[in-house]
């Protein structure tokens, strides 16, 4: 069975120099057992141990979150975020026809921050497959990120997502 899961995406284009050794900014995801976004981290942070230490924090003071629903300004639809400790932290991976579908997509993010799994190294989403071809190497390595170096499949692992369709009776489906 599956379980609910955070995901750690290296973010494009983000790359930082710290120290004279290039970082990789990275950022979160949260997917329900479906295989479905719940939610994303509000900012990326620069490497995969800062990320990490940001989904702790998300998870210890989860009880002490503030959610906030609002409509969008540009496409007048539903959005939720929340924020901890006066910080954002979180944001809704998708937008919403209706409030009640939005205050229910942001419940079961909430649902499933205590029992979601942590996934252990960085996942490439879509476009390419891995492993890598010799020779074409992906702009981030274990080391750059704080991680330890491993073989690149088991570091490295494809997945996709794709967002739930409403119906007209506000259940989500595929």
């Amino acid at each position: 069975m599956n379980h609910p899961r955070f995901l750690f995406l290296p973010r494009a284009g983000a790359a930082t120099t710290v120290a004279a050794a290039p970082v990789v900014s990275v950022g979160w995801r949260l997917l329900g057992a479906n295989n479905r976004g719940l939610g994303q981290g509000w900012d990326s942070q620069p490497g995969l141990a800062a990320c990490r230490a940001a989904v702790e924090t998300l998870r210890e003071g989860v009880a002490r979150t503030r959610p906030v629903l609002a409509v969008s300004e540009t496409s007048g639809l539903w959005v939720w975020r929340l924020e901890l400790d006066g910080h954002r932290v979180a944001v809704s991976s998708r937008s919403y026809q209706r409030q009640r579908e939005c205050q229910y997509s942001l419940t079961n993010f909430l649902r499933a921050v205590p029992e979601a799994r942590v996934t252990p190294g960085l996942v490439a989403l879509g476009g390419r497959r891995l492993p890598y071809p010799p020779g074409d190497r992906p702009p981030w390595t274990p080391a750059a990120l704080g991680a330890p170096a491993t073989p690149r499949t088991s570091s490295l692992t494809r997945a996709t997502s794709h967002p739930p369709v409403a119906d007209t009776a506000g259940a989500s489906t595929r």
